[in-house]
């Protein structure tokens, strides 16, 4: 009994296009930056929001006296 390696037809959706190509990396490298600015902006909102955070117990002593 002879082994036959059945070779299958290419998918339809992928077939005459290339897996990546240049466009497809700027798209890729654009959002990977465009991910770390926002990523860089939230880190910086979340430090100026704990840096001017006040517990409750601490308000009456920074209320100015009259």
């Amino acid at each position: 009994m002879a082994l036959i390696k059945k070779v299958s037809a290419p998918n339809a959706a992928t077939a005459g296009r290339p897996t990546t190509t240049a466009s497809t990396a700027r798209d890729a490298e654009a959002q990977r930056k465009k991910a770390r600015t926002l990523a860089k902006q939230q880190q910086a909102a979340e430090r100026i929001a704990a840096a001017n955070w006040h517990p409750a117990s601490m308000r009456p002593l920074l209320q100015p006296k009259n």
